[in-house]
């Protein structure tokens, strides 16, 4: 029994099945969509795009994952970029506010200092106390950001979060984040 494990995992983590997997994948149109939050500052041609609602215990797991991951490689990771998802319309909401906060702060911050400010958020889960930490004035362009994020993931008939993307491959459900290290290296 411990050999069929053994080969399975082999099997399982080969850069080669893999990329066979995400082939297979729905893809989706990425020339329509707006303006992502990038989280890495890597050269990679291989891209992640995660779509992430703020509010979200799964999403901050599957975040989790892809910090491990950018860990694990190092320069040889994934870029990876955001679409933050957000339903809710009223801009007093706590959902809207944060999740315009955070568009405010892609303006403001580098890569590494963004996925800083959403790894400090999903600890927190705080508005008033993560804000402090990160302050920012939000503008119109911000609001009219998000509006396009809507857009987009009406298009694009996204109906939940998280959702993964490898390069424009659909791969939430397909593949486990944490199987691609061995794509990297």
């Amino acid at each position: 029994m411990e050999s069929i494990e053994i080969n399975y995992f082999h099997l399982k983590r080969n850069p080669i099945v893999i990329n066979a997997l995400i082939s297979e994948c729905d893809t989706t149109n990425f020339l329509n969509m707006p303006n992502p939050i990038r989280i890495t500052e890597c050269n990679n041609n291989i891209t992640l795009t995660l779509i992430l609602n703020l509010y979200c215990t799964p999403c901050k797991n599957e975040f989790e994952k892809i910090e491990d991951l950018l860990t694990q490689t190092k320069e040889n990771g994934p870029n990876v970029q955001v679409l933050l998802y957000c339903y809710n319309e009223e801009l007093d909401d706590n959902m809207t506010k944060t999740t315009l906060h955070l568009i405010a702060l892609a303006e403001k911050l580098d890569p590494n200092q963004l996925r800083m400010a959403i790894h400090d958020w999903y600890i927190t889960f705080d508005y008033i106390e993560w804000s402090k930490k990160y302050p920012v004035i939000i503008k119109p362009v911000h609001v009219s950001t998000l509006n396009k994020f809507r857009k987009w993931f009406i298009d694009n008939q996204i109906k939940g979060t998280p959702t993964t993307y490898f390069n424009s491959n659909l791969i939430s459900g397909t593949i486990n984040i944490a199987d691609l290290i061995y794509m990297f290296n």
